[in-house]
């Protein structure tokens, strides 16, 4: 081992395969996958496991994330032993996780504890086989189907959803005698599809909806929010920052597959005044999209020396249909967009079409990558800022007579 000024001794092993002796062997980590005895009992609690292996896989997670709690702490080696963590119930992300891949293989799942480093903690130098690089643990599981990675820390996420900073291109994964590097997947897309529908009438009310499907970390942070208070609040809310005057009529909202991280949501809203914030009512405008329900990214303007990285990648589409008052005609629609930047890396599209009384605009913003190199960012930045002004054209309609 070596210490550094300021820094705790690291210590330094021949290979990477004796990184898996030295943890496999410690009793303060290898006993949380080999301590049969503990690990029946708490098999006990969870019950008749199913027939199929991914289903145990289902149960498993399941158990472990809605029974134990994370203290918020990452590390590599639990906390506490394994008869205390299940007395407590509660440990830093190695003892979660340690539990998680002991369970599954008790259930008779060909399940492995993985060494890594979560993005925010840096990259691995997989050269150097210094295990100060790591400060974090998750799970491993080879199924027949698929192989799949977990993170048994937040109750509000499904087993196919982990935290997008675990996302780290590869990790070290465990084995008795050898350790053997695994490239982990991508993050999966987040992705929103969005219907909005606008009747404006003459006497100066209004009629709408809007219809928000989300998949991945969207309908993640969506359902986080409608917790904080209650689908009628969060509704009200939504409006509030939306146009002049919404109040609700009705809402609903449903989570389509809670497995998968699927959610709806549908506001239908109205305003009886929407025409007074107009003191010129022969000139009416407004966003033909409403922006504050889109995705955004604050970009600063600076120069970078690191590569820039999104957490996932981000798949929206936006269809709005908007009904002119009688007596107005449109004089002025948005203009349409095609941008792109290189390798496709990402893309958007806007396509404006209708006619003196109805307009329809479809907005789709596709982000494929997640990595932008230094010199890459400026691009990306303009590319966003390009997003934002096309998103936020108005439509302008007059009075017939002004017309």
């Amino acid at each position: 081992s070596v210490t550094f000024p300021g820094k705790e001794p690291a210590r330094f092993i021949q290979a990477w395969d004796d990184v898996a002796v030295y943890f496999l062997q410690n009793q303060a980590f290898g006993g949380f996958i080999s301590e049969g005895r503990l690990l029946n009992e708490a098999m006990k609690k969870i019950g008749k496991l199913p027939e199929k292996p991914a289903e145990k896989v289902e149960v498993i997670y399941r158990y472990v994330v809605s029974h134990f709690r994370w203290d918020h702490r990452y590390a590599i080696l639990p906390d506490k032993n394994l008869q205390s963590f299940l007395n407590e119930r509660s440990g830093n992300s190695a003892a979660l996780n340690l539990l998680l891949t002991g369970l599954l293989k008790q259930a008779g799942l060909k399940a492995n504890p993985v060494l890594i480093s979560n993005r925010s903690n840096g990259k691995i130098n997989d050269k150097i086989p210094l295990v100060q690089q790591f400060n974090n643990v998750i799970c491993w599981v080879e199924l027949a189907s698929e192989n799949c990675f977990l993170s048994a820390l937040d109750p509000d996420r499904p087993l196919d959803l982990p935290d997008p900073d675990l996302y780290n291109e590869k990790g070290l994964v465990l084995r008795p005698g050898r350790a053997q590097w695994i490239d982990l997947p991508s993050p999966p897309p987040a992705v929103r599809n969005m219907v909005i529908s606008l009747r404006f009438q003459t006497e100066g009310t209004m009629f709408g909806f809007i219809i928000i499907r989300e998949k991945g970390e969207f309908a993640l942070a969506r359902k986080k929010e409608i917790m904080l208070t209650d689908v009628a609040a969060f509704s009200q809310n939504l409006l509030n920052n939306l146009f002049y005057g919404l109040q609700v009529d009705s809402f609903s909202y449903k989570e389509l597959n809670p497995q998968k991280n699927e959610s709806s949501l549908t506001v239908s809203f109205s305003s009886r005044a929407w025409l007074n914030q107009f003191t010129n009512k022969n000139i009416i405008y407004f966003e033909a999209l409403l922006r504050n329900l889109l995705f955004r990214m604050n970009l600063p303007p600076v120069e970078r020396k690191l590569p820039f990285i999104l957490p996932y990648p981000v798949e929206e589409t936006i269809v709005a249909v908007i009904e002119i008052p009688e007596g107005y005609e449109i004089e002025s629609l948005p203009d349409e967009e095609n941008i792109s930047l290189p390798d496709n890396k990402a893309s958007f599209q806007m396509k404006v079409s209708g006619n003196e009384e109805v307009a329809q605009i479809k907005s789709m913003l596709f982000l494929r990558s997640t990595f932008f190199s230094p010199s890459e960012y400026p691009y990306l930045r303009q590319f966003m800022n390009m997003v934002s002004a096309a998103q936020s054209q108005q439509i302008v309609a007059v009075t017939e007579e002004k017309h």
